[in-house]
């Protein structure tokens, strides 16, 4: 049995890489962007999944997750700091570790719930990570942090 317990097969890093990549050339391509790892990227991910939800399948969810998720977790290794790693914690297993001892992030199983529920963000997923790292940590976010 995998180590997804559901027949599923764990990628390796290289593997979840490439189809990330793959999504974003192909987006860059065909709709003539330049997406990268960067903020604004996350923020067209995010409408992008908003506006066309009702296309991804139940089917189809989890492999659009993949791909999702590493563009959101490549985004915030290069925006915040942080690595890839392994962690039999989360189900997806590649998570982000964030710097300074923040914590993890799994973004493929943020991409995977905003696939599914649309009150769910990956960009609001990223600007907390972002707040989490500036403040030192997530229990250090002020709960009613002034508009900036």
């Amino acid at each position: 049995m995998d180590s997804f317990g559901s027949g599923r097969k764990l990628m390796t890093l290289d593997e979840l890489r490439v189809r990330g990549e793959r999504i974003r050339l192909l987006f860059n391509a065909d709709l003539q962007l330049a997406l990268d790892y960067d903020r604004p990227t996350v923020e067209w991910l995010d409408s992008f999944i908003d506006r066309n939800r009702h296309l991804f399948y139940d089917d189809m969810k989890y492999g659009w997750a993949l791909g999702f998720g590493y563009i959101l977790g490549e985004s915030i290794v290069r925006v915040f700091g942080g690595r890839w790693i392994l962690d039999e914690q989360f189900a997806d297993e590649w998570v982000v570790e964030l710097p300074n001892g923040v914590g993890k992030a799994n973004p493929i199983g943020k991409a995977y719930k905003h696939l599914e529920d649309p009150t769910d963000s990956v960009l609001s997923f990223f600007r907390v990570i972002g707040l989490a790292i500036e403040q030192g940590g997530f229990d250090k976010i002020e709960s009613n942090p002034t508009a900036g």
